[in-house]
Parts: structure tokens; C-alpha cells; sequence
């Protein structure tokens, strides 16, 4: 701003000295045209009188011819003659007032006294008109013409017309002389005009280049910025220190800046944590679409299951039913065992449906627990009673061991004994008729214990183990005549999630199975 400034007052200055010689050149040029203009007046103001005389002679001739008749056109000649002796007069004034100069006095008052010469003459000619109109009026025409003759015709318009022509003369040399010299004037000032409007037209382009400069240097420091930023050049910096407005300037660009290249930072790393956080989605939801496609496999596979485990005693049922309405009246153990066999079918067709509705309610998150403290002891000892009842068709032992005093945690008894009833169930389906299982409750590490199941089966092979806690799987071990559904593992896990705690399976094919239940214990 302080160089806009300066450049704006040199322009002010440069406009009002272009001026004031453009006023100065043209009231010299005025002073000496209106010096030419009041010369040709006084010119034409001479030379009419002299035209008003030589009429006035005319005239007075004319009255001395004819009379009276040409009364009235010598007195408006004579008029008109005095009329312009008076305008030649102002004119000389104006004349007088306009110079005002020392030297030329000498010539003024020989003006003066030439017109004061002429007023004279005049004066004088008036006078012989009335002597030579009182002679015609007496009769004597004769020597009335004589005089006119002798001292107008011959003496006072000689003399008149003399000085009037030297006045000319006088005034014509004034015009050429003041025409001269406003001709010289005016090129002087055209000149000099000229010469001050060159210079300040350089000073004006010394002051813009200078300004130019002075701007050059931040201008492309800043365009030099701007460009590197279009380009992606961030890390760029205006270097550009001075304090005015152009340094404010490089400042907030220089901040702007930093706040976009630590914005692109932000920018890089959240779309590499966006990338990062898209890739882990599609992987989890590429391994969610895998489970669901193995999840819905099991599916179909379950639906076929169960549709052959519900086919197998409807079956069954449909056909004792006919077999006890077929034919004769039967002795009544005959239908005794048939209803036995429908009531065995239908508690395994009960138990599948309770199994099914207890998914169905843990997915609906409508099943309540009622948590307090237990202790272990108790607790696993009903689950092995329960289960020595179902092993004992089979000659299976279940042997128990439990620390003293037992660990104490905070479960839902029944839910805690359900979930480890489908763990010694399972064990009891699959171990081998006469074997062991061992059932043992043991502290694993602070403010954990952990209750143990293992039997002597055929065990689970490799591949399969991962996928014994999904819904309706059931391994190759599982289809080779042993009844089940694919559910009890899945429900017991859930059970002990609600629990807080964890259950982990591990096996070895033809040596057996083992799976371990981890509880927090209560505070």
C-alpha cells in the first residue's frame, strides 16, 4: 500500500504539473493573441475613420452642391466621424491598459497626440463648414467653394488623412510585430510544453517501472507458491520476509500450507487405515460368506438329518400303530411293547424339538439366567450321576475328581449342569463300550478354574475339529450309527459364554477326545 501510494502521488504530482504548463502556455499564448486582437482593432478602428472622414468630406461637398436637402446626411456622417473618433479612443485605452509597459510610453503619448491632432482637425473642419455654409447663405458660393477647397479639401484632410494613414502604418507594424512575437511565444511554448510533458511522462514510466519491480519480486514468489501447490508441492514455501502486505500474505500462504500438507498427512493415513480397515472387512466378510456358505451346507445337510430322524420313528411309530390295529385281537404284552417303542420314539423326537426351541430362544436372547454362587462340587456331581445312568447301558465308568474345599463360581446351576450333560452325553455316545471317562475340576491359574472331560473314542479327525462347535455339523464319526443332531455342542458353548467363560475341544484320532471348560470363579 505505501508504494501504491507513492506511485499515486507521483501521478498527482505528474497530472497537476502537466496542468499548470498547459495553463501557464496557454495564458501566454491568450496574453499575446489578445495583444494581436487589440492591434487589428485598433487597425480596423483607424481604418474605418478614415473611411468616416473621407465620407464626411463627401458629405460637407454635398450640402455645399445641393443644400439643405443633404442636411440630415452630413450631420449622421459627421455623427458616425465623431462616433469612431470615440472608438479609436477606447481602443487606445484598452490598448494602454493592457501593456502598461515603461518603454512603450513614448509611444503612447504619440498616439495621444496624433488622435488629440485629429480631434483638432476635426474641431477645426466644423469650423469651416459653418463659415462656409454662412457664406453660401449670403450668396456667395464662390468663395464659399474656394474655402472649402482651399482649407478643407486641401489642408485639413490632407493633415487628417496623414495622420490617420501614419496611424495605420503605426498599428500595422504593432500586428506584424505582436503577430511575430506571439508566433515565437507560442512555439516557446509548445517547446516547453512539450519538453515538461516529456519528462514527466518519464518520470511517470520511471516511477510505474520502479513500482513494477518493487511488485515483481513477492508477485512471483507467490505465483511461483501457488503453482507448486496446483502441482501437489506442498511442502513449497514463499520465502518472502518483508513486513508488508505481500509478507501477511506469504505468511497465510505458507500456514495454509503446512494446514494442507498436515491435512493430506491426516488425509494418507486415514485412507491407508480406510484401505487397511476395507481389506480386514473383506477378508472377515469373505470368511463370513464362506461360514455362511459351509453354515448353510450344514443346513441342508441338518434339514436331511433331521428330516431322516423324523422320518426314521414316524416310521416307526406309524408301523406299530398298524401292526397293533392289523388283524385279530393280540395278547396284551404285543401291545404293550408297541407302545413301548412309541413312547422311546417320541421322548428322541421330544428331545430334538427341545434342542430346536432352545436355539431358537438363545437367538432371541430370551433365555434367563439365574446366576449365584455355586460350587463346583455339587454341581458336576449331579451332571455324572445324570450320566452313569445313560453309560450304564454301554458297561461305561465315569470317574470323578474334584479338589477339596471345591472351587466356588457364579453360574446358573441347571444351565451349568445342561451344558455339561451334552459334554458326558457326547463322551458316552462315542467312547468305546467298557472304557473310562474322566470327569476332573482343577484351579488353572488366578481367579480361574477349569472342569475337564475326556474320553477313550475314535476320537475327531484333524480337518473336522474346527467346525464341532457350528450349528448341525456332525462328523464322519458322528453319522457311523451314533444318534445325535449337530446341537449339543453348539448349545453348551453358548452356555458357557453366558458364563464368561470358554470351552476348547482337542482330540486324537483312535485315541480319544478331551474338552475343557474354563469358568471365572466368584469374588
Amino acid at each position: 500500500m505505501g508504494r501504491i501510494r507513492v506511485f499515486q502521488i507521483v501521478l498527482v504530482i505528474a497530472v497537476v504539473a502537466i496542468a499548470a504548463t498547459a495553463i501557464v502556455s496557454l495564458r501566454g499564448a491568450n496574453h499575446y493573441i489578445e495583444r494581436v486582437q487589440i492591434s487589428r482593432r485598433q487597425v480596423d478602428a483607424m481604418t474605418e475613420l478614415a473611411l468616416r472622414a473621407n465620407r464626411f468630406s463627401e458629405q460637407i461637398a454635398e450640402l455645399l452642391l445641393v443644400g439643405e436637402p443633404e442636411r440630415l446626411e452630413f450631420e449622421d456622417s459627421r455623427r458616425k466621424m465623431l462616433a469612431q473618433f470615440d472608438a479609436l479612443r477606447r481602443s487606445i485605452e484598452q490598448e494602454d491598459d493592457f501593456f502598461r509597459d515603461p518603454a512603450n510610453e513614448a509611444e503612447e503619448r504619440e498616439e495621444a497626440g496624433r488622435l488629440d491632432r485629429m480631434r483638432q482637425l476635426v474641431r477645426a473642419i466644423d469650423r469651416t463648414v459653418e463659415r462656409i455654409l454662412l457664406l453660401d447663405q449670403q450668396g456667395r458660393r464662390e468663395e464659399a467653394i474656394s474655402l472649402f477647397r482651399t482649407e478643407i479639401e486641401n489642408r485639413y484632410d490632407k493633415e487628417l488623412e496623414s495622420l490617420i494613414d501614419a496611424a495605420v502604418a503605426d498599428e500595422r507594424e504593432d500586428v506584424v510585430e505582436a503577430d511575430t512575437l506571439a508566433q515565437g511565444v507560442s512555439r516557446t511554448l509548445l517547446y516547453g510544453f512539450l519538453a515538461a510533458l516529456t519528462a514527466l511522462l518519464a518520470v511517470i514510466v520511471a516511477a510505474g517501472v520502479l513500482f513494477a519491480r518493487s511488485l515483481r519480486k513477492p508477485m512471483d514468489a507467490l505465483v511461483e507458491g501457488t503453482r507448486a501447490v496446483e502441482q501437489g508441492d506442498l511442502a513449497h514455501r514463499v520465502v518472502y520476509d518483508r513486513p508488508d502486505e505481500f509478507g501477511v500474505l506469504a505468511q497465510r500462504f505458507n500456514a495454509m500450507s503446512t494446514r494442507l500438507e498436515a491435512h493430506r498427512r491426516d488425509l494418507t493415513a486415514t485412507r491407508d487405515t480406510l484401505e487397511r480397515q476395507v481389506a480386514e472387512r473383506t477378508q472377515e466378510i469373505a470368511s463370513a460368506n464362506r461360514q455362511l456358505t459351509e453354515l448353510d451346507r450344514q443346513r441342508v445337510r441338518f434339514f436331511g438329518d433331521i428330516s431322516h430322524e423324523l422320518k426314521t420313528p414316524l416310521t416307526v411309530l406309524r408301523a406299530e400303530a398298524e401292526l397293533a390295529l392289523r388283524g385279530p385281537s393280540r395278547p396284551e404284552g404285543v401291545y404293550r411293547s408297541a407302545l413301548e417303542s412309541v413312547v422311546a420314539h417320541a421322548a428322541s423326537m421330544s428331545d430334538l424339538v427341545d434342542d430346536l426351541l432352545f436355539l431358537a430362544r438363545s437367538d432371541a436372547d430370551e433365555i434367563r439366567f439365574e446366576f449365584r454362587s455355586v460350587s463346583l462340587d455339587g454341581a458336576v456331581d449331579q451332571a455324572v450321576q445324570d450320566a452313569s445312568v445313560l453309560s450304564q447301558s454301554r458297561s461305561i465308568r465315569i470317574v470323578y475328581r474334584c479338589p477339596k474345599p471345591a472351587p466356588v463360581v457364579r453360574a446358573d446351576p441347571r444351565r451349568l449342569k445342561q451344558a455339561l450333560l451334552v459334554m458326558l452325553d457326547n463322551s458316552a455316545r462315542y467312547a468305546e463300550e467298557g472304557s473310562e471317562i474322566t470327569v476332573e475340576v482343577r484351579p488353572v491359574e488366578a481367579g480361574r478354574v477349569e472342569i475337564m472331560v475326556r474320553d477313550r473314542g475314535p476320537g475327531i479327525p484333524v480337518d473336522e475339529a474346527p467346525f464341532v462347535f457350528d450349528r448341525f455339523y456332525r462328523g464322519s464319526t458322528a453319522m457311523e450309527g451314533v444318534v445325535g443332531n449337530g446341537l449339543g455342542l453348539p448349545i453348551a458353548r453358548w452356555i458357557v459364554e453366558k458364563h464368561d467363560g470358554d470351552i476348547t475341544l482337542s482330540s486324537t484320532p483312535g485315541q480319544g477326545t478331551e474338552v475343557r471348560v474354563s469358568l471365572p470363579l466368584a469374588a
